[in-house]
């Protein structure tokens, strides 16, 4: 009687969790995409700026607004390599963020920005 040759599991499983990753990697763009609030140290902006809210979605349009009603910027947004532009009519605002978790911590000059960042929601 003949014994069906099984092949093992694992070297499948590893095919499968390294594809996995790879596609994790690729898609820095997807994993930021959200609805952020604004989280600040004291009151730098003044009480209530955690109400402000920036929404990045999946088809790479952005808004910033201050409550239900009130879009203080609009446009479209794209992200590489942490380094988030956002884009509205003619100009382009460029931003650097570095993602920790669930929040975006402003940069500049390769520096952390302290007092607030936005968080998501």
């Amino acid at each position: 009687m003949k014994t069906a040759h099984r092949q093992p599991l694992v070297p499948l499983f590893l095919i499968v969790l390294a594809w996995a990753a790879a596609l994790a990697g690729c898609s820095v763009e997807a994993s930021l995409a959200g609805k952020y609030h604004i989280e600040q140290d004291g009151y730098g902006f003044g009480p209530g700026a955690e109400k402000i809210t920036l929404d990045l979605n999946t088809d790479k349009s952005f808004a910033v607004q201050a409550g239900p009603k009130v879009t203080m910027l609009k446009g479209t947004w794209s992200a590489k390599d942490k380094q988030l532009t956002f884009s509205e009519g003619h100009g382009n605002l460029v931003v650097n963020y570095r993602a920790e978790g669930d929040k975006l911590i402003p940069m500049q000059d390769s520096k952390d920005v302290t007092g607030w960042r936005w968080k998501r929601n």
